[in-house]
């Protein structure tokens, strides 16, 4: 409309001024100038509104192709993050499972390696029981044979009367000392039978020591007066110990036996003991002929050495192997000295009762079991 009255304006002022009417063509042309300003300024308003509309487009656009970027980048991200964190976990769970693996196998060697040692150490053990166990059929069959045909041979000799009451009566002390010999055999081979035989063998009680000493001492007294040997018993009577009185009448009545054995004639053995509550020390010492050192490093081990007393006197070679067993069994241990030519010391430590004195009755208590 406005273009139409720009055309009307211009069309009119021109027609003016051909005609000479110049005020009036002015008047119209400056009408129509204005209708053509206005029409400028709408067509740049119109094309500065397209201008914008489609620039406003175009970032629009932009921002969203921006968003679509960022999307997939935190997509991207994302899919990265995950996969890494995938792949961290995979990587920590193969590293778990080698690692138990690892474990698992150092463990099972571990185990192996134990059995294997304790296997090694069961057959070590096994070999030395079957030595000892050959060891002592050779002595059943030597030392217990050897005084029953003795004593065989003598009744067959008293029966038949080839032998006169003068000739029986020298005999006689020889063959007691072999069949005391094959006595002391017999409860030694009878008590370790038996402690290998029961879990319950050991019976601690309230033992006092002195009376355990004299009550042994007085079983060897023929022996002792044959050699005229003096035993000392300078055990405090206060001294209590805790222990299997069986098993402790056993060991001291062998270590007793061990030093009348080697003790030469008109020799000493003395009985002595200390006591500091926890623990109470024995020591039996004797000053016979001594141990040589290479026989006292492997005196308590599993050989069984026999050696002849001073006197001849045979022994089986288990009583001191049976001393260890056994005290080792009261919770306590046994260990010797000696110097060849002056003497030996054998030292026995079992438990104390923590200076518990025995009262009156119970020392009539420990007399009887003794």
């Amino acid at each position: 409309m406005r273009e139409l009255i720009h055309i009307t304006y211009n069309t009119h002022s021109t027609a003016l001024a051909a005609a000479g009417r110049f005020s009036e063509a002015y008047l119209f042309r400056d009408l129509s100038s204005i209708y053509q300003d206005s029409l400028i300024n709408t067509f740049t308003k119109n094309q500065l509104d397209v201008f914008n509309y489609q620039q406003t487009r175009s970032e629009l656009a932009l921002l969203r192709k921006e968003r679509e970027v960022e999307q997939i980048q935190t997509q991207n991200q994302q899919y990265l993050i995950y996969g890494l964190t995938s792949i961290s976990l995979l990587t920590a769970l193969l590293a778990y499972v080698f690692n138990q693996s690892r474990k698992e196998k150092a463990k099972a060697n571990e185990s192996l390696e134990q059995k294997n040692t304790e296997i090694s150490a069961q057959r070590t053990e096994l070999d030395e029981l079957n030595k000892v166990k050959d060891r002592m059929l050779a002595i059943i069959s030597h030392d217990f044979r050897t005084p029953l045909i003795s004593l065989q041979n003598i009744i067959v000799m008293v029966e038949e009367k080839m032998i006169t009451a003068e000739e029986l009566k020298k005999v006689i002390p020889a063959i007691s000392l072999e069949m005391q010999g094959a006595k002391s055999l017999l409860e030694n081979l009878l008590n370790w039978a038996r402690s290998h035989m029961h879990g319950d063998f050991v019976k601690p009680s309230r033992l006092v020591l002195h009376h355990i000493v004299d009550a042994q001492v007085a079983g060897f007294k023929k022996q002792l007066s044959d050699k005229n040997i003096e035993v000392i018993n300078d055990v405090d009577e206060d001294i209590v110990a805790l222990a299997d009185s069986n098993l402790i009448s056993l060991v001291i009545r062998n270590i007793l036996g061990n030093s009348l054995k080697f003790c030469d004639m008109n020799g000493e053995i003395r009985v002595t003991a200390e006591n500091d509550n926890k623990k109470v020390v024995c020591c039996v010492s004797d000053n016979g002929v001594g141990i040589p050192p290479e026989k006292l490093e492997t005196l308590f081990n599993k050989a069984i050495i026999s050696s002849q007393g001073t006197s001849g006197e045979k022994g089986s070679g288990i009583g001191l192997t049976l001393c260890r067993d056994f005290i080792e069994l009261t919770g306590g241990r046994i260990w010797a000295e000696s110097e060849e030519g002056i003497g030996s010391k054998f030292f026995i430590s079992m438990p104390g009762t923590g200076g518990t004195k025995l009262e009156k009755e119970e020392f009539i208590e420990v007399d009887n079991k003794i």
